[in-house]
C-alpha cells in the first residue's frame, strides 16, 4: 500500500512540475464522457468524423426535446487513448440523457446476457439463421423500452410547437437507438457534473433551487451509469 501512495504521489508530482493540470469542472457545470472505440472506426479518420456526427445528431435530438432548440455543443477535452470526447452539456439536457442512458444500461443487461447466448451458440457451429429469433427478442425487448423513454421525455419536457412533436419524439426514439446500439458495440458513456457552492447569504432564488436539484438528479443516474464490456458480435440493429 505504501508503494501505491508513493506512487501515486510522485506521478502527480511530476504532472504538476509538467504544468499538466487536473480536468476541473466549474460550479454547476456539467459534462459528457463519450467513448468512440478505436476499433469500431478502424482509425479511419472519415469513420471518427462521421461519428462526431452521430453524437451531435444524439445530443441534438436530447436538446430539442428538453429545451425545444438545438445549440452547439463545446468540447472540452479529447483523449487519444481512446477517442473520449468531452462535452459541456447544460443541466436539463444532462438530465434527461443520464436518466435515459441509465435506463438502456438496466435494460442492455438483460439483453447482455442472451448476447452471451447467442454468440456462444455460433462458437459451437449453431448456423445465424438458427438464432435469428434470438436476435429479434433481443431487439424487441430494447425497441419497447426506448419508446417508452421517449415518450416519457418528451411528456415531460417539450414546450416546442404541437405539430412538431411527433418529429421530436421519432427523432428522439432514433438516437436513443444509436445509443444503444453503440453501447452494445463497445462504447461508454460517463456523465460527471460539479455541485454548486451554498450562498453566502440566506437569499436563495428559485433558478438556484433547482439547479441544486437538477444537479442531485443528474448525479444519483451517473452514479448508476456504469461501463459494460459488450464483447463478441453485436446484438442491438
Amino acid at each position: 500500500i505504501i508503494k501505491i501512495q508513493t506512487g501515486i504521489t510522485n506521478t502527480i508530482g511530476g504532472l504538476e512540475s509538467l504544468n499538466i493540470e487536473k480536468e476541473e469542472l466549474e460550479p454547476g457545470t456539467c459534462e459528457l464522457g463519450y467513448t468512440i472505440p478505436r476499433k469500431y472506426i478502424d482509425n479511419k479518420l472519415v469513420e471518427l468524423k462521421n461519428e462526431i456526427s452521430e453524437l451531435n445528431f444524439i445530443l441534438n435530438m436530447f436538446t430539442e426535446a428538453v429545451t425545444g432548440k438545438t445549440e452547439d455543443y463545446k468540447v472540452k477535452t479529447i483523449s487519444s487513448s481512446e477517442f473520449l470526447l468531452y462535452v459541456i452539456l447544460g443541466l436539463q439536457v444532462a438530465d434527461a440523457l443520464s436518466k435515459a442512458t441509465e435506463r438502456i444500461l438496466n435494460h442492455y443487461k438483460q439483453i447482455l446476457e442472451i448476447k452471451v447466448l447467442r454468440n456462444q451458440l455460433a462458437e459451437k457451429g449453431v448456423p445465424a439463421k438458427e438464432t435469428v429469433s434470438v436476435e429479434k427478442y433481443a431487439n424487441g425487448l430494447m425497441e419497447t423500452e426506448i419508446k417508452k423513454i421517449a415518450k416519457e421525455i418528451l411528456d415531460e419536457h417539450y414546450i416546442g410547437e404541437k405539430g412538431r412533436k411527433n418529429e421530436i419524439e421519432n427523432g428522439l426514439t432514433i438516437a436513443l437507438n444509436k445509443l444503444a446500439n453503440r453501447i452494445d458495440n463497445g462504447f461508454s458513456v460517463e456523465i460527471r457534473v460539479e455541485p454548486l457552492p451554498k450562498p453566502k447569504t440566506e437569499d436563495k432564488d428559485e433558478q438556484y433551487e433547482s439547479n441544486v436539484e437538477l444537479i442531485k438528479s443528474i448525479q444519483k443516474s451517473a452514479n448508476n451509469i456504469d461501463y459494460i464490456e459488450a464483447k463478441g458480435k453485436a446484438i442491438l440493429q
